[in-house]
């Protein structure tokens, strides 16, 4: 590739359409495929809540790529409102992240006093697996909304809402003459 090509965000925006929706198929497969293979959904049953919010802890590590990828595209493309709803599900996701660790917590006491002696390190190093593996997803969810956002705000393209756009009806006299 030539420099005259305009660089890597050059090339992401002449991908921007393709990468959104490989970014969307990564973020939608695994709770679909999740969804679709649970053969019961009963949130009133500790059992069922714990096994479904462990399938979803593995379940969650795809749909992370799929955001980083998305919101990737949408700062080097300058696409603000691609960039809000990314950002938007990113938080969504935390928080429901954050959500499914607390009730895992507790779903995991409630099981463990059903769980046999002989079976209790193995439920213990499970449920550590587990509780880390979503401290991480969390924490990894944080940096890349974090740095997404201030890679937005530095580079000016997709944060700042209220820099004049080509697109516009209204523009300034000087923006007139420079076009």
């Amino acid at each position: 590739m030539s420099q005259g090509q305009g660089g890597p965000a050059a090339v992401i925006q002449k991908f921007a359409v393709s990468i959104y929706l490989v970014a969307l198929l990564c973020m939608l497969a695994p709770p679909l495929d999740l969804a679709f293979s649970l053969p019961s959904i009963d949130v009133s049953n500790v059992r069922w809540r714990f096994g479904a919010i462990g399938l979803v802890t593995g379940a969650a590590v795809l749909p992370l790529v799929g955001l980083l990828l998305a919101l990737i595209t949408a700062v080097a493309s300058g696409h603000r409102w691609m960039y809000r709803i990314f950002a938007g599900l990113g938080v969504l996701g935390a928080l429901l992240l954050t959500a499914a660790l607390g009730l895992f917590a507790l779903d995991s006491l409630q099981v463990r006093g059903s769980v046999t002696p002989n079976a209790l390190r193995r439920f213990d190093l499970t449920v550590a697996k587990a509780a880390i593996t979503q401290v991480a997803q969390i924490v990894i969810l944080g940096v890349v909304l974090w740095t997404s956002m201030r890679a937005a705000r530095r580079s000016g393209r997709v944060a700042k809402a209220s820099a004049p756009s080509e697109g516009l009806v209204f523009s300034s006299t000087a923006e007139r003459a420079t076009r």
